[in-house]
């Protein structure tokens, strides 16, 4: 019976250290601004061409400590011990034709996924009731300020079909 209680308060103090807080987890604050997609970098999804991704942020200043359910093209940042509200923003072009698209904001992209959140979007041209898009701000690139983004766009055309995947990255653009 001790061997079982020693083994098990073993077990709940690994267990326990494995997971971070969300201040441990968010480390690079999102910035007002807009970030957008290397025109020359060629990516495609669902054999379409994704000619244009632009995102932009601006700050509300509004603050919160609810980490989701937020109103549509609304988005948290988890950097700060109250959650830092923005606008967003979202532009995509596929095959040439852009279109601005409304956006729900899921929260954490996985758990203990550091810097990585995650938004659903609804593309018709696309035949996806679902799209979700990762936006990952961990990057080595981002250790004087954010300036870069990780992509990756996830379509699923039905629950039982195999999602399409499109990554690439984002770039700070000069203010305008």
């Amino acid at each position: 019976m001790k061997r079982c209680l020693m083994l098990f308060g073993l077990l709940l103090f690994v267990l326990t250290g494995c997971f971070q807080t969300r201040q441990d987890l968010f480390t690079v604050p999102l910035i007002t601004g807009r970030f957008s997609m290397d025109d020359s970098e060629a990516v495609s999804i669902l054999n379409h061409e994704i000619t244009r991704f632009d995102i932009v942020f601006n700050q509300t200043g509004e603050t919160t400590d609810q980490l989701d359910g937020y109103v549509a093209n609304q988005f948290g940042d988890y950097a700060y011990q109250d959650v830092v509200l923005f606008d967003v923003v979202l532009t995509i072009g596929l095959d040439g034709v852009d279109e601005t698209y409304e956006t729900q904001f899921i929260g954490a992209a996985n758990p203990q996924r550091p810097n990585a959140y995650r938004l659903l979007i609804s593309m018709p041209a696309l035949s996806a009731p679902s799209v979700y898009i990762v936006l990952d701000l961990d990057d080595a690139q981002n250790d004087e300020g954010l300036t870069v983004m990780h992509i990756q766009m996830q379509a699923h055309r039905s629950v039982s079909s195999n999602p399409q995947d499109a990554s690439f990255y984002v770039y700070k653009t000069p203010n305008e």
